[in-house]
């Protein structure tokens, strides 16, 4: 309507508008283009683009609160002695880890590229059998998957 009246674009006016058929609100946002008929100076149209960005507005604040959480728990884990990490076992059987303190260099030393979601785990789980046929690996760090099973 404001692209109508004044005769100049409306760009990425945020409105938020109520959908009666899922009584809810929607966030949208509007564009709008005037049309002048050869010589008028007043607009005979307008075309408009409707967008609705609900879903997306919701995904920023999921992902804000997420890196506003990650921030939180990082500074909780600097500050306790010891180590703490996050375990990511993937379908395909292999794991990582997506997290862990600054700990983890003082018990393990400087790690080359670092621990993410593609790094191998430096420590690993192994069953009691496993083992015991890989003499030098690690010690197991919790019940076997045998026993888990039960």
């Amino acid at each position: 309507m404001v692209a109508l009246r004044t005769g100049q674009p409306a760009r990425d006016v945020l409105m938020q508008v109520y959908n009666p058929r899922e009584q809810q609100y929607r966030l949208i946002v509007i564009n709008a283009v005037p049309l002048f008929r050869d010589g008028e100076t007043t607009p005979y149209q307008v075309y408009t683009i409707f967008d609705d960005i609900t879903e997306r507005r919701k995904a920023e604040r999921a992902l804000q609160d997420q890196v506003r959480l990650q921030n939180q728990i990082a500074q909780i884990a600097s500050t306790v002695p010891g180590m703490i990490c996050s375990f990511l076992l993937r379908s395909d059987g292999s794991m990582c880890m997506p997290y862990t303190s600054p700990a983890l260099d003082e018990i393990y030393g400087p790690r080359r590229g670092g621990v993410g979601p593609r790094r191998r785990a430096p420590v690993c789980h192994y069953a009691p059998r496993r083992c015991a046929a890989r003499p030098g690996n690690h010690q197991q760090i919790g019940p076997d998957n045998d026993s888990l099973a039960r």
